[in-house]
């Protein structure tokens, strides 16, 4: 197992026997907040898994899909709250920059470290579309409790 690093971009695989949802916790004992770092993977047979796909396509097409919530809950909500009011991370439910689509990428895809605190450059492999999709949901504001 290689270490977790904020920014840099980790791959591991497992051969699932079965379907099913299979969990699995960091082994690193890497810092103040390992034990949030979960992980699942529902593993599905081949055609549901074809199926499942299509369909997140073709919701992502229509504009009617759930990745910029999903981004929100399993990204930014692991620090900032589901809420945004703090949880690891500080209260961002009323920054400026999560209405401000270039300014939400720079610091998600950048990161920063300063005076005002660490943040890891979270989204360094997301694609335009992901980005995209996390700055529409965000158009509104943090919604409480997503």
């Amino acid at each position: 197992m290689r270490p977790a690093i904020p920014g840099q971009v980790n791959e591991t695989w497992f051969q699932a026997e079965s379907p099913g949802i299979y969990k699995g916790q960091c082994a690193e004992l890497c810092g103040l907040e390992h034990a949030h770092m979960t992980a699942a993977v529902e593993v599905l047979p081949r055609a549901e898994f074809d199926a499942w796909l299509a369909k997140r396509l073709e919701e992502q097409s229509a504009g009617t899909g759930e990745l910029g919530r999903e981004e929100w809950g399993g990204v930014c909500a692991k620090c900032h709250g589901l809420d945004g009011k703090g949880a690891v991370g500080p209260d961002i439910s009323a920054s400026a920059t999560l209405q401000d689509p270039q300014a939400l990428e720079t610091l998600i895809r950048n990161g920063r470290t300063g005076r005002r605190g660490v943040m890891p450059a979270v989204a360094a492999g997301w694609t335009s579309e992901q980005v995209a999709e996390l700055a529409d949901y965000l158009k509104n504001g943090v919604p409480s409790g997503s």
